[in-house]
């Protein structure tokens, strides 16, 4: 099932790496439709392009299950960060059925059984953009951004 569709802000491969798309997920467990929406409602009163300020220095083990309707039972390790629309991006969100990060993070590295070993870097201020992507497979490496 992964995670149904979601927003996210995307950056470029060479910042971070991972073998997925990188991303600060915004929203995700959207209808497809509604991701859309919701992309087409932050594009219109924010912007395509966001910067996030990332503590690399605190690397965090994320829970697996995170998300109120998550069930995948995969975990990560990655970075929070700091935006300053985040709180506006949440209350766009609240006329949709979703599961909104709490705070931005981006995940390195997935895993389900394997352990992981988080790695510290300098802070970074990284610019992204805004997506819809389809995050429906069960495995990382398929997910697609749709526009």
């Amino acid at each position: 099932m992964g995670y149904k569709y979601g927003v996210w802000l995307v950056y470029d491969k060479y910042v971070f790496p991972t073998t997925h798309i990188g991303h600060f997920t915004i929203t995700c467990f959207m209808e497809k439709t509604d991701a859309f929406s919701l992309y087409n409602d932050l594009l219109a009163t924010y912007g395509k392009y966001h910067y996030i300020d990332v503590k690399g220095n605190i690397p965090i083990i994320f829970d697996k299950n995170m998300y109120e309707d998550d069930d995948n039972d995969m975990g990560s390790w990655g970075y929070e960060g700091k935006q300053h629309d985040w709180e506006n991006f949440k209350k766009c969100t609240n006329t949709y059925e979703c599961n909104f990060s709490q705070i931005p993070h981006t995940s390195i590295e997935y895993y389900k059984t394997h352990s992981v070993e988080p790695r510290i870097i300098d802070d970074i201020c990284v610019k992204c953009r805004l997506v819809v992507a389809d995050i429906t497979d069960d495995d990382p490496l398929k997910w697609n951004i749709l526009v």
